[in-house]
């Protein structure tokens, strides 16, 4: 699997304590997640860019794509506080990632359920 990490615009604004948040709070997610879904993911791709219009204030942006055999899901979030931008967006991920796991479990249930009652009848 490969985790990318793409800066975009304002990126360059980041310091090294920004970077440091980042660096760990991707891969801790990461980790999760493929501990979670398996070993079939093929792409972890993280796109952050930083707006700083004026004064000191910074807003994040971050835009999460993960592929993973016949899944996609797309998430972003934006925030003043970068960690609070990348727990934001994970959440997410994670929660759009267990509904579909859920709701492929249930459709399996239901199609072996009805098989069965057409079976016995």
């Amino acid at each position: 699997m490969a985790l990318k990490l793409t800066c975009g615009k304002g990126t360059e604004n980041l310091d090294a304590n920004d970077k440091l948040i980042l660096e760990r709070l991707t891969k801790e997610y990461s980790d999760k997640i493929i501990r979670h879904l398996g070993k079939d993911a093929e792409l972890f791709d993280i796109h952050l860019k930083c707006h700083q219009k004026e004064g000191n204030t910074k807003r994040y942006s971050i835009e999460i794509k993960f592929i993973s055999g016949k899944h996609r899901f797309e998430t972003n979030a934006d925030e003043w506080k970068l960690s609070d931008a990348i727990h934001k967006t994970m959440k997410k991920l994670m929660s759009e990632i267990e509904h579909k796991i859920t709701q492929e479990k249930d459709d399996k249930a239901a199609w072996k359920k009805k098989a069965r009652v057409r079976f016995f009848r």
